[in-house]
């Protein structure tokens, strides 16, 4: 492939630079939207809730969870493959319909593989373990627990100027308050404040997708439409 430099810059002459710079920014714009689409619109609300029990077996996903811990690896794997090959399907769509659009086609196989690369990558991700290997490696164990719900203890006054904490217990009779037979004080079951999704360990896991994951989509198909092109010009 013939070449000019001007420079520090190489530019080739046929100007096949131009197709990679467009085949990257339209790649990278196709993960974005297949990452919104397989993440947040098709992936079960079951499976992000259950995915972690792969890794994690000894914490109940939710509130009264009784499943064993062989139950919750059982159904984490089933969730988090399930996603994994929904979230593939998600990126391999969304990219089509941009590539398309914009009359660009780059090799299927560059395509197919990069899509089945990054799923592989998301699927390491959000299986967890690798994400707080890294989130402990980097010092960053403070900020993922930046906006995670934090236990409630209230505290009343009572009519004689006396500040009680509340002891928080489970709801009496009939799912309404219990009353402390103690202080003499009504306890509600408020064991956590307003619950988010938008933690520091969100914020990691979403900057590792867009950034580890994105790339390496970028760069793979980028790789096969070069190989196509250069076996194309051996012809």
């Amino acid at each position: 492939m013939p070449t000019t430099r001007h420079g520090a810059i190489t530019t080739h002459d046929d100007h096949s630079w131009v197709e990679d710079t467009a085949i990257t920014t339209l790649t990278w714009i196709g993960g974005e939207a297949g990452h919104e689409v397989g993440d947040y619109l098709v992936q079960l609300d079951r499976d992000a809730i259950r995915k972690k029990g792969w890794a994690f077996p000894s914490k109940p996903a939710w509130r009264g969870d009784t499943r064993t811990a062989c139950q919750r690896v059982r159904d984490g794997k089933t969730s988090l493959i399930r996603h994994v090959v929904t979230y593939a399907i998600s990126q391999a769509a969304t990219r089509y319909a941009i590539y398309r659009t914009a009359g660009i086609r780059p090799p299927t196989h560059g395509v197919v593989l990069a899509c089945a690369a990054e799923a592989a990558l998301h699927g390491v991700i959000d299986h967890g373990k690798a994400l707080d290997r890294f989130i402990h490696a980097t010092g960053k164990d403070r900020f993922a627990k930046l906006g995670e719900p934090r236990r409630l203890l209230p505290l009343v006054e009572t009519p004689d100027g006396q500040v009680h904490e509340v002891v928080l217990v489970e709801p009496g009779p009939g799912g309404g308050p219990a009353r402390d037979d103690d202080s003499n004080l009504i306890v509600v079951d408020t064991p956590h404040d307003n619950p988010t999704f938008s933690t520091g360990r969100w914020a990691i896991d979403q900057a590792l997708h867009r950034s580890v994951q994105f790339l390496a989509g970028a760069a793979i198909t980028v790789w096969a439409t070069r190989r196509a092109r250069r076996k194309g010009a051996t012809r």
